[in-house]
This record gives C-alpha cells, structure tokens and sequence, in this order.
C-alpha cells in the first residue's frame, strides 16, 4: 500500500482526491504549505497530488521547497481550467 499526500486548499477537490485514493492506499490531505512541508518529512509519501492555485502559487513554493531539501518524490499538479497559463 503506497502512501499518498493530497495538498489542495479547497475542500471539496481534497476530499475527492483523498477519499478515491483511500481505497486504495494510505492518504493524508492538508490544505496548506505549511501542513504539507511539515507532513512530508513525517508521512514520507511515495506519492504527492498537488493543487495548483493562481493566487498563492503554493503548489510551486512546494516544489521549490522539494527541490532545496533534495527530496526525490512524484508530483502531480492538478489544475483548473486556465491554470496552463501558471
């Protein structure tokens, strides 16, 4: 069972996403960077669906933040319509 970390900051599509994925797998969602940073290092998830949201940007100061601390994990940015613009 592969574990899995949702970060979106709307709870609708975080909820969709965590309760799909938990038949599954093991699943943890939060809805800031803050959580995730903090729920990476101690879940340690195999892999990370992340929302992408224009106005805070999180998703890529999470990516960014991934990238700093050398930590090697699959990211799936899911977006709305017009996020290709991001």
């Amino acid at each position: 069972m592969a574990r899995i970390l949702v970060v979106h900051g709307e709870r609708g599509p975080r909820k969709f996403l965590v309760s799909r994925a938990e038949v599954h797998h093991e699943v943890i969602g939060v809805d800031n960077l803050a959580r995730a940073m903090k729920t990476v290092s101690t879940f340690r998830p195999a892999l990370m669906i992340a929302g992408l949201d224009g106005k805070k940007g999180e998703a890529f100061d999470l990516l960014r933040y991934l990238k700093r601390n050398a930590i090697d994990l699959p990211v799936i940015l899911s977006g709305k319509a017009g996020a290709g613009a991001l």
